[in-house]
């Protein structure tokens, strides 16, 4: 394949702070909200403070606005303009934006003659250490037979700008391992094709074998995603290929909710007729039409009444609670409520007090099974809310889907309605029969403060769910540091583990998240304890490709010997995953090279098997026999041959 280079977004997720570690460098790094615009994906807010910083004279803001540009990111591509803020950049002397430059020059055929040289020169000599590296070996910058090969970031890098730009050759070049690929927000590549439009690409993945119901940390489908573009074939394809349609995210919205905010109606009625419920509500009782009304999609809103579903709510703004309950403005939601709710809905505390001492009962509901808590909650009627918990209602009944006020306050992070509901006694652990303690919810949201005011209040720090999860487990799993270090303060068990065995040091290695391992293995985590298939951290890490939690579990003194039920070591997951560095890292400890799983797989066939070259060299130079057959008699060649890795194969059996 032909050397070119890849443009890459590691600037826009490395420059990414951990967890909730931003909260505390917000008030000193001028570009931190932009960050945390990124990592939420509100692109248009991160646009703007970019742009701000950007016409400010600032080189990073120049750099991350050039790459979003470039890889039309929350933007339209255009090379023209991402090429002048990083020029712009570079003009500052940033390195990335130098090597970024190098990269896109010696892709143009029509740039001057050795532009793209002296830009790499530059990169290295301002200390980008691959511009180093490139200029060492005699390598174009980004060229794709090396790029992901030695780094796990960077094939991540280049896996992404390929299906974004639907370069299905350099897809095909790194292997069927492509399809396990994740970037740092949990998104496939598969997502990354769809969310382009590169519907070339996407049909490409499907193929090998991509799961297009593998959602990403905010529970985002690749249909959802598909949903809210205006590509009926990409749409098609996902739903051929088994998409669900009722799948939820984060805040309970099905990929019909998308299609309604994105204002897509020939979507919206692609997905009815693929079973959608049109009537299905989100985390705030929203129906897809009142989510098409909140954000004034007109065209999706007219086809969903035109499918027959209901509105149940009046909004004046999609950003507020405010709005869901306007008893101001008629609406069929109103009909046969009681006159209370009506004055708790509008926050008239008077009204609400007169009714209430003239024997109206504080714990009434509405036709939807709002309890006026829920009601003052919703329309976030302080005033009356606080009335109410004055008046003795009843905080711990829960609405007919089950979900208590504290939690649901804990989930959207309102500090002063737990505040208020703490303040009158409600137990912090309280809950509903089938809802997570407040304390779960408010961690799984990443509520920092509202987690804090519970842990005060008593919250019982390991409790769990159905599942075995504590809001130490969840806060290891979505590296959440800031949360992590205030559970630990709190006494939260390093070694309570969920009902398939995972610990929170398994889910921080899973996770690559270094600094949450060091924090989980100070306060005295196993290092070794393994889940109910016998993977512990380190394998847990190798199997992600994890790189630097191996090396730090590796100085922690994990065991390499140790084996998973069906035989396979830290080594055979390492090779397979393809990452050198921790094969290498592996390597460096003693242990039986040649060590068989239950399929008589060696370290050196699951690498061949997933065609990772320099994996497989490395473990024959560090002398892995090429001799040992497996189960089915095939040697580590048989294996690479048989997958289509003919040179692979040569290779391994010193051919070539």
């Amino acid at each position: 394949m032909a050397s070119r280079p890849r443009l890459i977004l590691a600037a826009l997720t490395l420059c990414l702070p951990v967890g909730g570690a931003w909260a505390a460098a917000a008030n000193t790094e001028p570009l931190e909200p932009a960050r945390v615009a990124l990592r939420l994906r509100d692109y248009p807010t991160a646009l703007e403070r970019l742009r701000q910083g950007a016409n400010a004279g600032n080189a990073e803001a120049q750099l991350l606005l050039g790459l979003m540009e470039l890889n039309g990111v929350g933007v339209t591509m255009d090379h023209a303009q991402a090429e002048q803020w990083l020029r712009k950049s570079l003009d500052q002397n940033n390195a990335t934006a130098a090597y970024v430059l190098a990269a896109l020059a010696s892709q143009r055929g029509d740039a001057p003659p050795g532009e793209a040289a002296a830009l790499l020169q530059r990169a290295a000599a301002l200390g980008y250490q691959a511009a180093i590296d490139d200029v060492r070996l005699g390598r174009s910058p980004m060229s794709a037979e090396w790029a992901g090969l030695a780094d796990s970031a960077l094939r991540i890098d280049l896996a992404i700008y390929s299906a974004r730009n639907g370069d299905l050759a350099c897809l095909k070049a790194m292997g069927p391992g492509v399809r396990e690929l994740r970037d740092s927000f949990g998104a496939t590549i598969l997502s990354h094709a769809v969310a382009a439009g590169a519907a070339g690409a996407a049909k490409f993945l499907i193929e090998q074998g991509s799961n297009v119901n593998l959602a990403d940390s905010f529970g985002v489908t690749p249909l959802m995603l598909a949903a809210q573009l205006d590509n009926a074939q990409l749409l098609k394809m996902l739903l051929a290929a088994g998409a669900r349609v009722e799948a939820l995210d984060s805040a309970k919205r099905t990929a019909l909710f998308y299609a309604a905010r994105a204002d897509r109606a020939s979507v919206v009625s692609a997905l009815a007729q693929a079973g959608a419920r049109l009537n299905a509500t989100d985390i705030r009782d929203y129906t897809a039409l009142d989510a098409a009304q909140a954000v004034g999609a007109d065209a999706a809103a007219a086809q969903l009444r035109t499918l027959g579903t209901k509105n149940l709510v009046t909004h004046g703004s999609s950003e507020t609670r405010s709005s869901k309950f306007d008893a101001a403005r008629p609406g069929d939601i109103y009909h046969g409520w009681p006159v209370v709710a009506l004055a708790v809905a509008r926050n008239d505390t008077d009204g609400a007090q007169k009714l209430l001492q003239g024997g109206a009962d504080a714990d009434s509901r509405t036709l939807q099974g709002d309890t006026l808590l829920h009601v003052a909650y919703h329309a976030g009627a302080v005033d009356t809310f606080r009335l109410l918990l004055a008046a003795h209602a009843n905080a711990y009944l829960a609405d007919k889907r089950g979900r208590t006020v504290l939690v649901l306050a804990a989930t959207s992070g309102d500090l002063p309605i737990v505040s208020h509901l703490i303040g009158s006694g409600v137990s912090a652990d309280s809950h509903g029969e089938h809802e997570d303690t407040a304390l779960l919810a408010a961690a799984r949201a990443g509520r920092i403060e509202v987690a804090l005011k519970l842990l005060v209040a008593g919250a019982k720090v390991d409790a769990t769910d159905a599942r075995g999860e504590s809001a130490l487990l969840v806060a290891a799993s979505i590296d959440n540091a800031a949360l992590v270090k205030m559970l630990l303060a709190s006494g939260a068990s390093v070694r309570l583990a969920d009902n398939r065995g995972e610990t929170p040091l398994w889910r921080a290695a899973r996770a690559g998240a270094a600094d949450i391992a060091q924090l989980l293995l100070a306060a005295g985590a196993e290092v070794d304890a393994a889940d109910k298939e016998g993977r512990t951290p380190l394998m847990s890490a190798s199997a992600a490709g994890q790189e630097k939690l191996v090396t730090l579990l590796l100085e922690a003194h994990a065991r390499v010997d140790l084996k998973t039920l069906r035989g396979d070591t830290p080594l055979i997951l390492a090779a397979g995953q393809g990452n050198p560095d921790s094969v290498q890292a592996l390597l460096r400890k003693p242990g039986d090279i040649d060590t068989q799983n239950k399929d008589g797989d060696t370290a050196l066939m699951a690498a061949s098997r997933a065609g990772n070259v320099a994996a497989s060299k490395l473990l024959i130079a560090a002398g892995a026999s090429t001799s040992l057959r497996n189960t089915k008699r095939a040697t580590a060649g048989d294996v690479a041959r048989d997958r289509g890795f003919a040179a692979l194969a040569r290779s391994i059996e010193g051919k070539s």
